[in-house]
């Protein structure tokens, strides 16, 4: 954004606070502190707008007026067949089943592996990691899930996740 609209972005974070610019970036949980200090807006955009549904965020977006809004999301539907209510209308829609013809995901396949010996599973799992060739997601349940499903991978070590390192030691981390 910054690169388009020099000297126009500024930020509301916990350690940078500078709101009086024409495009301010924020998170989730700065999004209230930002609207106690400038509560209107003309265009408010919105990435994983999804967790806007949520009901702990629900009066913060009841509070923020603006004329416009446009909200991004890769998870434009519920388990409860809401819909995302907080939104008026679809503007673009990318299945991913047109990403996946268009070569811009690759086709996924999903297993639950308990990690332990499912023989069918785990034949399955040892081919995905031999013939592996660019990075890969491996979806936890829990810290200690991670690390057993790396270890018994022989993967990296699972670092940080939840407890959030200092900046420096998650870089020596990732080195």
């Amino acid at each position: 954004i910054e690169t388009r609209c020099p000297g126009e972005v500024g930020r509301a974070f916990q350690h940078a606070w500078d709101v009086d610019k024409r495009i301010v970036v924020t998170c989730l949980p700065s999004l209230s502190a930002l609207l106690e200090t400038r509560p209107e807006w003309t265009c408010w955009m919105v990435d994983e707008a999804h967790r806007m549904e949520a009901d702990t965020l629900r009066s913060v977006r009841e509070r923020l007026q603006r004329e416009r809004a446009v909200g991004l999301t890769a998870t434009p539907f519920r388990a409860d067949d809401r819909g995302l209510v907080a939104w008026d209308a679809l503007a673009y829609s990318y299945p991913s089943t047109r990403a996946v013809s268009d070569g811009v995901l690759v086709p996924w396949r999903v297993v639950r592996w308990t990690g332990e010996g499912e023989p069918d599973t785990e034949a399955l799992v040892e081919q995905w990691v031999s013939e592996a060739k660019g990075p890969g997601i491996v979806s936890a349940t829990s810290v200690e899930d991670a690390e057993r499903c790396a270890e018994r991978l022989g993967l990296l070590p699972i670092y940080g996740l939840l407890t959030r390192p200092e900046q420096r030691r998650r870089m020596e981390m990732l080195r």
